[in-house]
């Protein structure tokens, strides 16, 4: 059963060594960029990986309330101009 085995040759990789190198513990679960040749081999690979990005932006409390209070205040100027325009 040569085809089962993991030989590191790209050309042969199939799904049966991607599952079975899991299952000996060669091959790490949740990699943020999978490194099996499989998956290398697979078509549009790169594309599904840039297109399931997520950004994330992480702030500390602090400046969260501050951003937060900086957006009403702006939110409150705008009601002004607004009413200001509106009762002219």
């Amino acid at each position: 059963m040569a085809g089962l085995r993991n030989n590191n040759n790209t050309q042969n990789a199939q799904w049966a060594d991607y599952v079975g190198d899991i299952l000996r513990g060669a091959q790490p679960i949740n990699q943020l960029v999978p490194q099996h040749p499989y998956l290398n081999d697979v078509p549009l690979i790169d594309e599904l990986r840039h297109q399931n990005t997520h950004h994330v932006i992480l702030l500390t409390l602090d400046v969260a309330k501050k951003k937060k209070k900086k957006k009403k205040k702006k939110k409150k100027k705008k009601k002004k101009k607004k009413k200001k325009y509106s009762a002219q």
